[in-house]
């Protein structure tokens, strides 16, 4: 499998390799990318981790429905919101 990895120069004898959120540092850009493919090696690997697909706010949606402070709170953030778009230094 073919990784995309980004090497970057980050002093006059630092490299740095880095795929995904794990980096590795070297004194050239080989030696950086030496270092991240022994690390990617030695046991840290990259996992697929599934997600339900369902919106978690659906659970509490329509909550403040019955609520006697919702259209006043609707209400105050449309006006908030207008005075803002109304104020040319926003």
């Amino acid at each position: 499998m073919q990784v995309p990895v980004l090497v970057e120069q980050i002093s006059t004898h630092i490299f740095r390799a880095k795929a995904w959120d794990i980096m590795a540092e070297g004194q050239s850009a080989e030696d950086a990318v030496t270092a991240l493919r022994q690390l990617l090696r030695g046991g840290k690997y990259v996992a697929m981790l599934d997600l339900p697909t369902s919106n978690p706010f659906l659970a509490i949606a329509g909550d403040l429905k019955d609520d006697p402070l919702f259209e006043d709170w609707v209400t105050a953030m449309k006006t908030y919101r207008e005075e803002k778009e109304a104020d040319p230094s926003y």
